[in-house]
């Protein structure tokens, strides 16, 4: 066809195929092909160089989206001349990243336990591999080392190697007990905590076990992640008869590094205080004192924190004569275990009364009395002093402890002898009468 002023147009247009954004990568396929990843839309440039007729059709724009390498043909693109013409052009879509693998092997959680030297093996199933790291080493006590693996068309696959070489640390803490002493008494609560050092993988479990024979059974588990590791509590029962429980704990943490096992005791207090009675003086053998008394108790017991009622020295005086006064010590642990001890107190600072009754042939007699302890003994001295006798006798009369006592003793023979009669009456309390006396001529 000719255009108007008569010249033809025997050339069919151009057509150039037009992305419709800039390639992903600056690496081409062959010699005009570039890599894209993700979708991409061709449109058509359609030129006609002069003389030109005209462009008559266009071919439509062309999504492709299929992975893969791709030669893309438009439409024919016409002019009005008739002649026609199409174009074509070379992309790649590659929207998948490499694969990477690392030997050896991380754990499931993607940790290492111990310094290594980690070789990357990058994989790519269609543009190709860009960059891949050389072996890597992991030194020190922990460390992270991270980086991206390319492929040709621009994916990026990340990678992180992470080293934890430290141990994590466990501990009990039992909130019931009298922590000081770890002194329990019924049953046993007991909260395990644990930490992982900072930047490492982090605490993944706590082992535990209590047993002893303070335990009432054996009992053992894990205990799964808690919000930092701060109450993570296991109730355990105790024997009733006491005895002791140890609890042993350890850590794991996510990289699979176990830690040391720590082992704790308590004990379970199962029995009451015991309390002792302090009197000061002490009594006699006969249970009696003649002297103000001071009385305290004094407590023991496993647990810390027992009370005593009174303690010492914390005294209580019996300061007034008495046949008993009842004085009571108190004792109680934080666990509701309770004692007590009671004594009585006999008190007598009164001496006894003496008397020197009558004297028949050679018998002396008399009496002696005591209201409260009772009389115990009298005690009867004879002598005579002159000059044909000079002699001494003394002679002690046991009474029966009662108030009151008739005694007599018998006068060593002698001629027209005067007789010095002294007789002292000593009560339970060991208090002494004053000295009575009394002189009997030969012929009394």
């Amino acid at each position: 066809m000719a255009r108007a002023d008569g010249e033809a147009d025997t050339t069919p247009p151009t057509v150039q195929g037009v992305p419709d954004r800039d390639p992903d990568s600056g690496f081409w396929i062959g010699d005009e092909g570039r890599w894209y990843t993700d979708d991409v839309t061709i449109s058509w440039r359609v030129t006609d160089a002069d003389p030109s007729s005209g462009i008559v059709s266009r071919p439509a724009a062309q999504v492709i989206s299929d992975e893969g390498v791709h030669r893309v043909v438009s439409d024919e693109a016409c002019d009005a001349a008739g002649n026609c013409a199409t174009g074509a052009v070379t992309v790649g879509i590659d929207k998948t990243g490499p694969i990477v693998e690392l030997f050896p092997r991380p754990n499931d959680e993607g940790w290492y336990t111990a310094p290594t030297t980690v070789t990357l093996l990058c994989r790519d199933l269609l543009s190709g591999i860009v960059t891949c790291a050389n072996p890597v080493a992991l030194t020190g006590g922990d460390s992270h080392v991270s980086g991206t693996v390319a492929d040709v068309a621009g994916n990026t696959t990340p990678y992180e190697l992470k080293l934890d070489a430290t141990l994590p640390d466990s501990w009990v803490h039992l909130p019931y007990c009298i922590e000081g002493q770890r002194v329990c008494a019924g049953s046993l609560y007991a909260e395990f905590g644990a930490a992982d050092s900072e930047g490492s993988s982090g605490v993944k479990e706590i082992h535990y076990r209590i047993e002893g024979d303070g335990a009432a059974e054996e009992i053992s588990g894990v205990l799964p992640p808690n919000d930092g590791w701060d109450m993570s509590g296991i109730w355990a029962a105790l024997n009733p008869e006491g005895g002791t429980v140890k609890l042993t704990h350890w850590a794991v943490d996510r990289a699979g590094n176990v830690g040391t096992p720590r082992v704790g005791y308590a004990t379970v207090d199962a029995k009451a205080p015991t309390i002792r009675a302090i009197v000061h003086p002490a009594p006699n053998a006969a249970g009696w004192n003649n002297t103000t008394v001071m009385v305290a108790f004094d407590c023991r017991d496993e647990s810390y924190g027992h009370w005593c009622v009174p303690r010492f020295p914390d005294w209580v005086y019996v300061d007034q004569d008495t046949p008993g006064r009842t004085v009571t010590g108190n004792a109680g642990d934080p666990f509701g275990h309770r004692s007590s001890l009671s004594l009585v107190i006999k008190r007598d600072t009164q001496a006894p009364t003496a008397t020197i009754s009558r004297k028949e042939g050679r018998s002396v007699s008399g009496t002696a009395g005591d209201t409260l302890s009772g009389v115990k003994t009298v005690t009867v001295t004879m002598s005579t002093s002159g000059l044909l006798s000079n002699y001494t006798k003394t002679d002690t009369v046991t009474c029966d402890g009662g108030t009151s006592c008739t005694w007599s003793v018998t006068l060593p023979r002698s001629l027209l002898t005067k007789w010095h009669i002294v007789a002292v009456a000593t009560d339970v309390a060991d208090n002494a009468s004053a000295p009575v006396r009394r002189t009997f001529g030969p012929l009394e």
